[in-house]
């Protein structure tokens, strides 16, 4: 809830790459969640760094896991954070680059 009050996109994002999920049984394949949860905490420190969300949400549990998910996959988190910035800055700051659609 906190991600999609502050950040539509964000939450879209997140929500689009659970959908993918669909389908696939998580009990016997729980790594598949990994790609959400690192998008969800991407998306969530984006938000607290900026004042979006006040800091309860990442708390030392939940950053040692991300640690540990960015020791095991540290192209996924990587981009992740550099995805949640841009939707994050796009919807605070709109197109930053000019571009109209």
């Amino acid at each position: 809830k906190p991600i999609k009050k502050a950040s539509s996109a964000a939450s879209e994002a997140i929500m689009a790459r659970a959908a993918r999920l669909e389908g696939i049984d998580l009990d016997s394949h729980p790594w598949m969640l990994m790609s959400v949860h690192s998008l969800t905490l991407a998306a969530l420190a984006r938000l607290e760094a900026c004042g979006r969300i006040n800091g309860t949400y990442l708390n030392k549990g939940l950053v040692a896991a991300w640690a540990r998910l960015a020791e095991l996959c540290p192209t996924m988190v990587s981009t992740d954070l550099l995805m949640a910035e841009a939707l994050i800055l796009h919807g605070r700051k709109g197109d930053l680059i000019g571009e109209e659609q």
